[in-house]
Parts: C-alpha cells; sequence; structure tokens
C-alpha cells in the first residue's frame, strides 16, 4: 500500500470545477501494477448525502485514470470512518436518496452505490478483536461509551503516536476530553506524561487540519473561477497571492495553478 495526492476535481451540473480533498488516499500495488485504490473518510457527524460524496469522490478518481489515457480502470473503494455516538441512521445506498415512489419503474436505471461506513462506536466484539493497532483503544473507547459503561481495559500502550493522534483529532473536542480522562484514570505514570502532550496536540491538530483542508479547497477554487473568467496566469497568482498568500508560499500557490490547468 503506498499513500498517493487525495485532491480530485469534480463539476457540478452548472459545468463549475471544484477542487475537494479526501482524508486518506492508498494505493494497493503488486509490483507495478495498481491493483486498486482505496480511500478513506473520517466522519465525526452524520452525513445523509454521503453516497453522493463517496460518489463524487469515485468518480473524480475513475475520470483522471480516464484523461491519463487508461486502457483499463483500477477499482476505487471508499470506507467512511464514523466516530460520532449517535449510531448511524443514513442511508448507505445511493438509490435511497431518489424519490421514485411513483416512478417504480425507473429505479433499475438508476446507479447501484452502497458505500462502507464504520460506525466504531458501535462495532461488535467480534469486530473489535480483530483489531490490533492503535486504532483499538479508540474504537473500544467509543463502543463503551455508546453503551454509558465504564472503560477499564489493560494499560494502554502505542506504537504509532502520530497515527494515533490523527485518529484523536478526529473526535470533537467532547469526545477528545473524555478520553483524556480515561487516560488520566487508567494510564500508568509514563504513558499520562507522555499522553497529556499528545492529546492537547491532537485538539490543536485537529484545528489546524480542517482550517488548512478549507484554505486549500478555497484557494484551488478561487484559481479555477479566475481561470474561467478569463484572467492572466500572472493575474490569476496575484489575485490568489492577496488573498491567501499568508498562508501560502509563492512556490505553493504557483503549484495550485498549475495542478488546476492539468486538472481542467
Amino acid at each position: 500500500m503506498t499513500a498517493r495526492e487525495t485532491e480530485s476535481q469534480f463539476s457540478d451540473h452548472q459545468g463549475r470545477h471544484h477542487t475537494q480533498y479526501r482524508d486518506l488516499l492508498m494505493k494497493y500495488k503488486e509490483g507495478k501494477q495498481t491493483l486498486a485504490l482505496f480511500g478513506i473518510e473520517n466522519q465525526s457527524k452524520i452525513d445523509k448525502m454521503m453516497p453522493v460524496r463517496v460518489l463524487n469522490y469515485n468518480i473524480a478518481s475513475y475520470a483522471k485514470q480516464a484523461s491519463l489515457g487508461a486502457k483499463k480502470l483500477y477499482p476505487v473503494m471508499t470506507i467512511v470512518l464514523y466516530f460520532g455516538q449517535k449510531k448511524w441512521n443514513a442511508s448507505r445506498q445511493l438509490e435511497d436518496l431518489f424519490d421514485l415512489k411513483n416512478y417504480p419503474e425507473l429505479r433499475e436505471y438508476m446507479p447501484k452505490l452502497k458505500i462502507k461506513v464504520v460506525d466504531v462506536a458501535h462495532m461488535d466484539e467480534a469486530e473489535l478483536e480483530k483489531l490490533k493497532s492503535d486504532f483499538k483503544h479508540v474504537a473500544q473507547y467509543l463502543t463503551k461509551c455508546s453503551k454509558n459503561e465504564a472503560y477499564e481495559p489493560e494499560e494502554p500502550t502505542f506504537q504509532h503516536f502520530d497515527e494515533f493522534m490523527d485518529l484523536i483529532s478526529e473526535l470533537d473536542h467532547k469526545g477528545v476530553d473524555e478520553f483524556q480522562e480515561w487516560i488520566e484514570a487508567n494510564g500508568s505514570d509514563e504513558v499520562k506524561d507522555k499522553m497529556m502532550n499528545f492529546i492537547d496536540r491532537a485538539k490543536a491538530e485537529g484545528e489546524t487540519k480542517g482550517e488548512t483542508k478549507g484554505r486549500k479547497e478555497g484557494l484551488a477554487n478561487l484559481i479555477i473561477v479566475l481561470n474561467e473568467s478569463g484572467f492572466e496566469e500572472s493575474q490569476v497568482f496575484e489575485k490568489a497571492k492577496a488573498r491567501y498568500g499568508k498562508y501560502f508560499s509563492d512556490e505553493e500557490i504557483k503549484r495550485f495553478i498549475a495542478e488546476t490547468k492539468l486538472g481542467a
């Protein structure tokens, strides 16, 4: 598995281009051959239109393969990791979003897409037992919270702090605070010393990640609008720099402009 760029572009019903970012995108390869693409979307809240979002991500990936001259497409699969306490109650199927009660004969022509949602807080014991990584600590903690049960695990140990911080930062602040209380009550002195600073960083990291992602999307979409409005590249750069120069370097803005042209 290799990580790859998480940016993709799509056009809306009015033909306007937009840029979107996945949380994680992994390419599965055998030698030099790509067999599949796996996308991970982290969700802290239920999104009734999640099948549409997943469809956008997947279609953008297929369109990119086609634009690069692929004779055969490799499959794209997106998994949604949902960290909320409320059980996921939104549809997992795209066809459920269509209002076809008066036209059932149209159903056979509708695209079939069923998304994979991992409802972390409501995983059963068998699913939890299969987990071997640091993610297991988060999953066990959330499942206990969803049942209003006390979590009394063995002393927590962590193999990959940075990756674990990414998971923790997907919880809302209430969830992070509760997890911090659990560490204080259950962790050894050594774990507490490591984790207190770690969780504080996770909170800040979560805020920073959200802000950065929003700015990237804003910059990319501004560049697209300016290009479609007929501005010269130098003008696009100046206007983008005036708006986002305090967040991105000149080189980064120029890279966004070049990538947006390639995706047009």
